[in-house]
């Protein structure tokens, strides 16, 4: 698993926080989420909390950098994970234009790497 140091995003790279090859491959997501989560991730897999039903994954990382900062990132580190899937085309995903979503928690992407957000991070 490849730990990815922070890129500071800006307009000049598209806010994404991640390696090219990364962001271009199709069957990789993104999943932003606070940093005290790490282990549990690592450890036991993704999993959903009452009210969701199910994980969301972003195709690009720019959109889970967003998601996490303007819900945590003014008090709290965060991380966003790169996930690969097998595919995309199986029952318990459902695929969005920004998104998909995995309704069957059996299903676990392979995490090939995340990157550690700085709760003072800034977008410049």
């Amino acid at each position: 698993m490849n730990i990815y140091e922070f890129p500071c995003p800006n307009e000049e790279n598209g806010y994404k926080i991640f390696p090219k090859i990364v962001e271009d491959d199709p069957l990789v997501h993104f999943h932003g989420t606070s940093l005290k989560n790490l282990e549990s991730i690592i450890s036991g897999g993704f999993k959903s909390f009452p009210p969701l039903s199910s994980v969301s994954y972003a195709k690009q990382s720019n959109y889970s950098l967003s998601h996490w900062y303007s819900k945590r990132g003014a008090t709290e580190d965060g991380v966003v994970f790169a996930v690969r899937f097998e595919t995309l085309a199986t029952p318990g995903i459902k695929e969005n234009n920004l998104d998909i979503h995995v309704y069957d928690l059996k299903i676990q992407p392979d995490i090939i790497g995340y990157c550690i957000i700085p709760y003072k991070f800034v977008y410049k």
